[in-house]
Order: C-alpha cells, then sequence, then structure tokens
C-alpha cells in the first residue's frame, strides 16, 4: 500500500502539482549524470547538468541549466555544443550506482531506466517502513503500528519526495533501522556483535553523506533514539549507555567526516587539481547553508543580487526560521503543522505525569516511547539551528525533516495510549 502511496499519490494527499513538480531541478542533477555516462566514455564522477559553458571554480549554474538537461532528458534533444558541468556538492553516490546499472543495461532507454529508479527508490523506503512498523507493532502493539503507519501514509511531504532520485529518502532512515534491530537483538543474544554494528554503522551514515550532506544532524540524532528507548526500558547501567552513545556519536561523526575528506580529495583530483580550492568550494557551500564562517566571501564569489539574497538568509534570526517551520507555509499533513503536534505531545507528556500511578496505562514502554518522542524534537530542531540559512531558504523542502521520526513516534504514542485503554476496558 506504501508504495503504491508514495509512488502515484492515488489519493491526493499531496496536491497533485505538488507531487509531479518536487525537486525536479535536483532531480535534473541525476539526469545530466545518466546522460553523461551513456554519452561519455570518460565518465564524469560527479552529478551534473548539461550547460553551455564552464561556470568556474565554484560551479554556479542556473535553472536554464537544469531544465535544458530535463529537456534533452525527456524529449530527446541534441546536446550539440553544451558541456556537462559537474555539481561537486558531495560525493554522489546515487548517480555513480545509477550510472554502473546504466552502463550495465545499455540497450534499455534511459526513460525507462529513470521510471525503474524511482520505483527502486519507493519500493526500499517503503521496505524500511515497514521494517519500523514491525518494529512498533512487536514492543507496543496494532494500534501503535496502525497509527504510525496511517502517519507515514498521510505525510505529504513523504510522498512528494518518495520516488525522488536525487534525494533518496531511503538512506535517511537506514542508519536508523541498523541502531533499531540491533539494540532489539541484543536484548536475546548477551555476545553482541559491536563491530559489526559499527562497521554498519559507519557504512549507512557514509551512504547518506555521500548522496547529500543535507539533514545530517537529524539523521544522527534518530539513529540514536533507539539506545535511549532500550537504555530506559531495560535499565542500561550509565556505563553501558555511555559506552553505546559515545560510540554511536563517535563513529557517526567519523564516518560523516570521511565523507567530507572524500569529497575535498574528489573534488580536487576530477575539477580543480588544487586541495586548497577545492576545500574552499566545500568551505563556501558550508558558510552558505549555516552563515557561519567568512560570510565576505559571498560578496566575493557572486553577482550583486544573489549575494544579497545569500546574505539575508544568513543574517535571518532563529525565532524567523522556528515561526516558519512551526507555524506557515505547507502543513505536514492534513491541516496538522509542527506546533499542532507539538501540542500532542505536550497532552501525551501530561497524561503521563498526571495518571503515572496506574501502571496499566502508563506502562513502562509508554515512558520509553514517551521520552524517545520527546528526544526526537531535537532531530529536526538541530537542522533549523545548524543550517539556519539553508533551512530559511529552502522552505520548499526541508519540512521532512519533521518525518525523521518525530511526527511518526508522536502518533505511535497516541496509539500505544489508545491500546493500553482497549486493554484496561477488556479487563474491567
Amino acid at each position: 500500500f506504501t508504495t503504491l502511496n508514495f509512488y502515484k499519490n492515488p489519493l491526493h494527499i499531496a496536491d497533485q502539482d505538488f507531487f509531479n513538480n518536487f525537486q525536479r531541478d535536483s532531480t535534473s542533477r541525476v539526469l545530466g549524470k545518466l546522460l553523461n555516462s551513456r554519452i561519455d566514455e570518460n565518465t564524469n564522477p560527479f552529478l551534473g547538468v548539461y550547460a553551455d559553458g564552464d561556470r568556474g571554480p565554484f560551479f554556479a549554474f542556473t535553472s536554464h541549466d537544469l531544465k535544458s538537461t530535463e529537456s534533452i532528458f525527456f524529449d530527446d534533444k541534441g546536446i550539440a555544443d553544451l558541456i556537462y558541468i559537474p555539481y561537486p556538492a558531495h560525493i554522489g553516490i546515487q548517480g555513480n550506482i545509477f550510472s554502473v546499472i546504466t552502463r550495465i543495461f545499455s540497450s534499455v532507454p534511459l526513460i525507462q531506466l529513470y521510471t525503474f529508479f524511482e520505483l527502486l527508490m519507493v519500493i526500499i523506503l517503503s521496505l524500511l517502513f515497514t521494517l519500523i512498523i514491525g518494529w512498533l507493532y512487536g514492543e507496543f502493539g496494532i494500534y501503535t503500528s496502525i497509527l504510525a503507519a496511517i502517519n507515514i501514509n498521510i505525510s505529504q511531504w513523504l510522498i512528494v519526495g518518495s520516488r525522488n532520485i536525487y534525494w533518496n529518502y531511503w538512506s535517511f532512515f537506514l542508519p536508523l533501522i541498523i541502531t533499531l534491530y540491533y539494540f532489539k537483538w541484543a536484548e536475546k543474544n548477551t555476545k553482541s556483535k559491536n563491530w559489526i554494528f559499527y562497521g554498519l554503522i559507519f557504512i549507512t551514515v557514509f551512504i547518506k553523506a555521500g548522496m547529500g550532506l543535507e539533514y545530517m544532524s537529524t539523521v544522527l540524532i534518530m539513529m540514536s533514539l533507539p539506545l535511549f528507548y532500550y537504555a530506559y526500558v531495560y535499565k542500561y547501567s550509565v556505563k553501558k549507555f555511555l559506552k553505546y552513545f559515545i560510540g554511536l556519536i563517535s563513529i557517526g561523526s567519523i564516518s560523516f567526516l570521511s565523507s567530507i575528506i572524500v569529497l575535498v580529495f574528489k573534488i580536487s583530483l576530477f575539477i580543480t587539481h588544487d586541495l586548497k580550492i577545492a576545500f574552499e568550494n566545500l568551505n563556501s557551500r558550508v558558510i552558505k547553508r549555516t552563515g557561519i564562517g567568512n560570510t565576505d566571501m559571498i560578496n566575493s564569489i557572486f553577482d550583486d543580487s544573489t549575494a544579497a539574497s545569500l546574505n539575508e538568509s544568513m543574517s535571518v534570526s532563529l525565532k524567523e526560521v522556528f515561526r516558519i517551520y512551526f507555524f506557515e507555509n505547507r502543513p505536514l499533513f492534513l491541516n496538522f503543522r509542527a506546533i499542532h503536534i507539538s501540542a500532542i505531545l505536550l497532552v501525551l507528556i501530561i497524561i503521563a505525569i498526571f495518571f503515572n500511578k496506574n501502571k496499566k496505562l502508563i506502562t513502562k514502554k509508554y515512558w520509553g516511547l514517551l521520552i524517545i518522542s520527546s528526544i526526537s524534537i531535537l532531530a529536526p530542531c538541530s537542522w533549523l539551528v545548524l543550517a539556519k540559512a539553508h533551512s530559511y531558504v529552502h522552505t520548499h523542502l526541508n519540512y521532512i525533516i519533521f518525518s525523521m521520526p518525530f511526527t511518526i513516534l508522536v502518533f505511535a504514542l497516541l496509539g500505544l495510549l489508545l491500546d493500553n485503554l482497549s486493554q484496561i476496558r477488556k479487563t474491567n
């Protein structure tokens, strides 16, 4: 059901125009890579687009370049004198994977492969959500899993982006799946394979960073949530908790930094042929998204109008960014915004406090799920704080962070409360 819902939007939960046109500009960077893998024997290792002329060391290309690449791909227009402009904002793992498949199936038309890639993105994401729902069902029961599944399938931001071959939403949730099932497995197996666990964390975080550096703080917080749940419910010692927590954060951070190092060397090797310029390129992108660092660099790189827009985004207040994401623009789902989900969580916290003595209603597992639901709000908020400028500009995209996994857990918690109420009613 989720695969069909994400792939076709049959219930029109997301506006159809929003669904059809979501992040087509970002997708063009992968389309360019697919074209390049078919046309050029010396395939460029980065994502990119076809444009009329080089863009200099900071690789800024226009919306016209993106639309031009899209037209070449879908309308079979000739490339003529256009040249391939790389997009070195990240390693571009998705493009490399798709390129290999494109070369293997060289007789298959690119448009057919593109359709397959979109479906593949949806299937993988649906499978990961099935694993999350399965864990919720096994740990908390039917109401919890049903409400979480409903939330997933009515979240327009998940629906519109699930097919996208640039963003690869499945990579956001992969580290969470590893921690979720590792700690579940570790409770039944005293001989924990920690080196396998940390190895998988390193690989999955690296995959996510290699497909895009956005939302990394959100991903790292999200993947740590199962630890907090199991530490509380199964009474981990402080020593055991800290060992896992420090290990998770350390390995996740090392993996993220490793992707940065690989990116810098990849840029210097294939584009700038100068390590210093490669680092400056990456540094300029960090400044643009966070507003941290030498912001004067922006004025020297971009034209006046672009620089003015970037300076505005970098100087915006955190209060304004939070106001936008909690109160304005498109809802997360139906007419619910982040402030409404936060209010529901607050009510569930108050219920837990006032009815704590009723151990059938407010169980230990309820407290465990409540704890990680409360911590999970830090995941989206971390990105709003750390990437304030990016968040201010990308309101057409960044609401997805509230499904990682804040809204899912709040709905699951609501389901657990209903489940406990039904059990009390049956016994009475």
